[in-house]
Formats: C-alpha cells, sequence, structure tokens
C-alpha cells in the first residue's frame, strides 16, 4: 500500500518559468558585483565560464549524486575566469546565484493544488523531494510558500540540506527514514528517468514518470507515466483507506554521507 507519495518539484509540482530571464539575470548581476570589487569581465567570457561549470556540476549531480554547494558552484566559476576571489565577494554573489530562480517566476503545475489537497484527504502523505544546484532550500521554500503549496506537504526534502543529491540511494534512503516508512510504502513522481524515475526504483520505491512531452523510455524499462498532473490521482484510487492517517514527525534534517555512484 503507497503511504508516501513524494513529489519531485522542478518540472514537475513547479514548472521551472522563464529560464532565459534568471539566467540573463544571473549574468548581469555577476558582472556588475565582479566589476564592483575591481574584476570587470568580458561579458561573453563570463556567459561561457557559468555556462560550463553549470553543465559539469549538473552532470556530477545527475550522474553521481554530487551536491556542491553554492560557494563551491561560484568558486568553479571565477577559477575558469582566473578571477581572485574572497569571502566578502564570494558572499556576494551566492546570494545573486541562488536567488536568480525566482526572476524565472516559476508556477505550479496545473491542478497542482487540488492534487494536493486530494492526496491529503486520502489519508496519504505528501512530501517533496527534490534536488536543489543554483538555488538552495531556503529560497526553494519562499516560492513554495508564495505559491500556496507549502501548507499542502508534510515535509520537503532538498539534496543541499541533506547533502547528497537523486539518484545516489542515500538520498532515498534519508528521505525514507525521515518519514517512517518502508521503502516499497512510497511512490515517486517526477520528470527526470535518470534521477527521479531510475533512482527511485533502484532504491526499492515506486516511480511514475511524469512525462508532458511523451518522450520514449529506454528500452526494456516498464514504467507508468502520466502526461499531466492531475493524472496522478486515478493511478492511486482515491480515495483511500490508507492507515495512519495522522500528520507524521517532522524532523530536522540532517546531512547524508554517500560516496559515488557510477
Amino acid at each position: 500500500m503507497i503511504r508516501v507519495v513524494s513529489l519531485d518539484l522542478w518540472g514537475t509540482l513547479i514548472d521551472m518559468g522563464d529560464r532565459d530571464a534568471a539566467r540573463a539575470w544571473r549574468l548581469r548581476e555577476f558582472a556588475l558585483v565582479l566589476e564592483e570589487f575591481g574584476h570587470p569581465v568580458d561579458a561573453g567570457a563570463l556567459q561561457e565560464a557559468t555556462d560550463d561549470a553549470h553543465r559539469e556540476h549538473l552532470r556530477r549531480q545527475r550522474h553521481h549524486g554530487e551536491q556542491l554547494a553554492p560557494r563551491a558552484q561560484i568558486a568553479d566559476v571565477l577559477a575558469r575566469l582566473d578571477v581572485p576571489f574572497r569571502d566578502d565577494l564570494l558572499d556576494v554573489l551566492v546570494v545573486v546565484h541562488t536567488h536568480a530562480v525566482l526572476r524565472a517566476c516559476p508556477e505550479p503545475a496545473p491542478g497542482a493544488h487540488e492534487v494536493l489537497r486530494q492526496l491529503h484527504d486520502s489519508g496519504r502523505r505528501v512530501v517533496v523531494s527534490s534536488n536543489t544546484l543554483t538555488s538552495v532550500g531556503k529560497v526553494v521554500r519562499s516560492i513554495l510558500e508564495y505559491r500556496g503549496l507549502a501548507d499542502l506537504v508534510d515535509g520537503v526534502y532538498f539534496s543541499d540540506e541533506l547533502g547528497v543529491a537523486k539518484p545516489h540511494p542515500s538520498y532515498f534512503r534519508a528521505v525514507a527514514d525521515e518519514v517512517h516508512a518502508d521503502p516499497t510504502e512510497i511512490l515517486h513522481l517526477g520528470d527526470d528517468w535518470r534521477t527521479d524515475v531510475r533512482g527511485a526504483t533502484e532504491a526499492g520505491w515506486q516511480a511514475v514518470w511524469f512525462n508532458p512531452a511523451g518522450a520514449t523510455a529506454p528500452a526494456m524499462a516498464v514504467v507508468q507515466d502520466i502526461a499531466r498532473f492531475d493524472m496522478l490521482v486515478p493511478l492511486l484510487d482515491l480515495p483511500s483507506t490508507a492507515p495512519d492517517s495522522a500528520p507524521f514527525p517532522r524532523r530536522p534534517t540532517r546531512k547524508v554521507a554517500g560516496g559515488p555512484i557510477s
């Protein structure tokens, strides 16, 4: 029986919004800050350094579950630009880096509020299980609150706060432990095949692929997919008589140690 429904955030529960606007704002603010600190940089070189660094950081996260802290991400960008840096410069750039997502104006998936209410009414626990990279848990929580979603979930588990990311098994073990559920009692919905679907199923969870684009699954893969967020409801045959409908105790989020996976 499914007792816990876990939802990926970006691209599933919340649409990323205008990514180009967020990227342009980040680059513009980076340039202004660097100039203010006496390190003017060429706009093209800055864009290349930030794009290359982000691709590498995202690859390491998606393939190995590595969670690189924002300060380390910024330090890598500055190293690519041969810009010397100190703590006060990093402090300012980290604020820009982690808040740029707000410029994208992320929106909830259509029907998200009603689906979350139905899941709660069924007695199931609902959590958000999400990787973060350029953003951080504190910023993402503000988005959930602003969009009226924070009170509709029982817990949020962000990779920057756990210290490990999907698809690493340690991430899924940590969330299962936090919600006091056996892996087989957790269903995860997410849009990324590697981190959400394969990662969850290899950890013993059940998984549904959020696939609005109608992409083709890898060969031999047998996983239910849905094109709309509200299609999750009939899959769970709501309403449910799931036991233990009382909210589970929230515990402080903790770091989780774990090595890379292949």
